[in-house]
């Protein structure tokens, strides 16, 4: 089973966008959050389909690499 997510959080910090957002820069889950959402994926048997909404320029938040790269150390 999969189960997708989003990095961009939405009201009460429940990730919403699939697409460009805009005003969702500077706003992305944290490392912490990001590894929340793999540990209750995996211990369901899961995998985790984590969007990161494009800017809309194409680019995806700059803010964005650092939590990659800490969750994919802990991995």
């Amino acid at each position: 089973m999969e189960i997708c997510t989003a990095t961009c959080p939405g009201p009460k910090r429940k990730s919403v966008s699939w697409g460009c957002l805009d005003a969702a820069r500077g706003n992305n889950l944290d490392a912490d959050q990001v590894w929340g959402r793999l540990k209750t994926v995996g211990f369901r048997g899961c995998i985790l389909l984590l969007n990161s909404e494009p800017l809309s320029d194409g680019l995806i938040d700059s803010e964005y690499f650092p939590v990659l790269e800490d969750v994919g150390e802990r991995i």
